[in-house]
């Protein structure tokens, strides 16, 4: 393969890898339009011209979203946007259509879990470790982009706390707020996801011309419970294993798992949604997991 050809292959799976971690989404697969606005805490979170993930408001200038919005894929250090003085768009208009629905807020701080931090760390080393390696073999556009999918490769998920939490500088009235539920889930619980995702697999046939209407995505929510929770993350049905069940999409993540009204979960990621908007199950990030946090004491 030619250098040319090497560094097209690597701008093409990055922009992949980035509408599927931050995609520009519409609506939560299953989910129903949030037309009453009783979700109005959860924010579509952009950062430059596109929109990023869904956040939930928590306190007066604080959001909670995912870490893997805030963190460069490739880099495993915070975006610009999220770094102290950087600068977030939110909005919670039920379809954001321009900058007219959005408030412009200077970032504070972004604070990532003790042991998200501890395995970007590792990550890093990992990279530095495997780039020596390859260094002796391949050289130039060849060796970034191995390295470039080793990046994409690698995920958090399953073994970090995927979230983060957002402290912004200016107090945000008009976006009312949702207490945080620090108490385990259950199997069985009835929770509702609630999010600015894709209402449509990122691979199906039927995309409807409306989805472009709508470029920052629709607040939706979707019904479902919850499967098991372990250390770190709460898994719940999606429709392949629960007829009507909602299925996480691109621009999902960072949302809110809610149950009875309070923040207990942030949505994370899907698993085996396929070409017919089906899933297996959703992953998000358990709350109860990070109950020892210093970080829920100042509230925001």
């Amino acid at each position: 393969m030619h250098r040319g050809d090497i560094q097209r292959l690597g701008r093409l799976i990055l922009a992949t890898l980035l509408s599927l971690i931050a995609g520009t989404g519409h609506a939560l697969i299953g989910g129903e339009p949030d037309e009453s606005g009783d979700y109005g805490a959860v924010v579509v979170l952009a950062a430059g011209p596109r929109s990023v993930c869904s956040a939930t408001k928590i306190g007066p200038r604080r959001f909670l979203t995912a870490a893997h919005c805030v963190v460069d894929a490739v880099s495993a250090t915070l975006r610009p946007a999220f770094e102290p003085g950087g600068q977030v768009r939110v909005s919670n208009a039920l379809a954001p259509r321009d900058e007219g629905d959005f408030v412009v807020l200077d970032v504070v701080d972004t604070q990532l879990p003790p042991d998200y931090l501890d395995g970007l760390a590792r990550f890093q080393a990992y990279r530095r470790e495997r780039r020596a390696a390859l260094a002796e073999v391949l050289s130039g556009a060849e060796l970034e982009q191995r390295m470039l999918m080793l990046s994409m490769r690698h995920h958090f998920s399953a073994r970090f706390p995927d979230l983060a939490i957002v402290d912004v500088a200016a107090a945000t009235p008009a976006i009312p707020s949702m207490n945080v539920d620090l108490t385990p889930l259950k199997p069985d619980d009835a929770v509702t996801l609630v999010g600015y995702g894709c209402e449509h697999s990122p691979s199906a046939s039927d995309q409807t011309d409306a989805d472009d209407d709508r470029p920052f995505g629709r607040r939706s929510a979707g019904r479902t419970r919850v499967i098991r929770a372990d250390r770190i993350n709460v898994y719940t049905y999606a429709r392949l294993m629960a007829d009507g069940a909602p299925s996480l999409c691109p621009g999902d993540s960072g949302g809110a798992v809610l149950h009875d009204g309070r923040v207990a979960g942030v949505l994370g990621t899907v698993y085996g949604l396929t070409r017919q908007d089906a899933a297996n199950s959703n992953m998000s990030v358990n709350l109860h997991s990070l109950k020892g946090w210093s970080v829920w004491a100042d509230g925001g």
